[in-house]
């Protein structure tokens, strides 16, 4: 439920460094956000962002480092131990990190927007059957739903476009 709070959170804030902002519009709405609810958010997940992207680099620069010791060989298991251990504890800084812009974007909310969000998340969790319903096409996606061939008449079905990763990671579900 955490993770997703603060992913329902994030789409609530500002954008990542990437690419334009999503629009809040919808979440705005439904928690009934106001405009200096909606800055704090964008406040605090600007903070976590910065506490985040440091430690995420030098994960990443630990892990080609690793993975280069692995490759030449020769490295002790101390040495390889070590850089391992060092990037779980980077890893545990960026959950700290977002533990802490969750906790404090909750505090941002009244206590009538924490249960409309209980329910969002709540609903969120039937994400995967949805997506899967879609995909064998005993749910038609809504229309304003984001990506080419979304919609009815477009010729999605279980043989066409790519196949959906099931929750349970294994084979697709046989044809009915």
């Amino acid at each position: 439920m955490k993770n997703s709070i603060i992913l329902t959170l994030a789409l609530a804030a500002a954008s990542f460094a990437q690419g334009p902002a999503p629009s809040i519009t919808e979440i705005t709405t439904y928690l009934t956000l106001s405009a200096t609810q909606v800055n704090q958010l964008q406040d605090i997940q600007t903070k976590e962002r910065t506490a985040t992207q440091t430690a995420a680099t030098s994960i990443q620069t630990k892990q080609q480092t690793l993975q280069t010791a692995l490759q030449k060989g020769g490295s002790s298991a101390a040495t390889l131990g070590q850089m391992l251990q060092d990037i779980e504890v980077l890893r545990k800084q960026i959950t700290d990190a977002q533990t802490a812009a969750n906790t404090a974007a909750l505090l941002v909310l009244s206590p009538d927007q924490k249960t409309k969000l209980k329910a969002l998340d709540a609903a969120s969790q039937l994400a995967p059957d949805i997506h899967e319903a879609m995909f064998l096409n005993l749910l038609t996606p809504p229309a304003n739903a984001a990506g080419p061939g979304n919609g009815p008449g477009t010729g999605r079905g279980p043989f066409s476009g790519p196949r959906p990763q099931f929750r349970n990671s294994g084979p697709p579900p046989p044809p009915m």
